[in-house]
């Protein structure tokens, strides 16, 4: 009888033990998640980064170099990470003197909302001697995200 009481108290002291594990995996847990979402660290802690978006950026399909005027072309679009927000890539064509002659800006299509490879679906008219493709998310400033920017000439 002795013997069934002090393995009921051993089992007693390890689930006790293991519960007060738990508790603490989940109190840290919660401490770095809290942490993540609010791009704070917990005292003592590494800090903790955020991922940042970023892209890079080439003409779709096998174009020859320098590219004729009168071949529109797209653009294949590979972004870091898998969301909602909204790619564009804007094109900017120059002539010889460095003058803009005209700019297109089109959405990133990706195949399933968890791809990581895009295109744009619209073509963008080429001009002048050579061009310059950004990748940006914000497509009212055109501003490139990272250094998503292609420069090519055409003829």
């Amino acid at each position: 009888m002795r013997s069934q009481a002090v393995n009921t108290s051993v089992r007693h002291v390890a689930g006790t033990i293991a519960e007060a594990a738990l508790v603490g995996a989940i109190g840290v847990a919660l401490v770095f998640g809290f942490a993540v979402t609010t791009g704070n660290k917990p005292a003592g802690a590494a800090p903790v980064q955020a991922a940042s978006l970023s892209a890079t950026i080439q003409i779709a399909g096998n174009a020859p170099q320098p590219l004729p005027v009168s071949n529109p072309i797209s653009f294949a679009v590979t972004r870091s990470f898998a969301d909602n927000t909204v790619y564009w890539v804007y094109n900017y064509c120059y002539d010889a003197s460095n003058k803009l002659l005209g700019t297109e800006g089109y959405p990133v299509a990706w195949g399933m909302w968890y791809s990581l490879s895009g295109t744009t679906t619209s073509a963008y008219t080429l001009k002048g001697t050579h061009c310059k493709a950004v990748v940006t998310i914000k497509p009212s400033t055109g501003r490139p995200l990272g250094d998503a920017i292609l420069t090519y000439t055409v003829k």
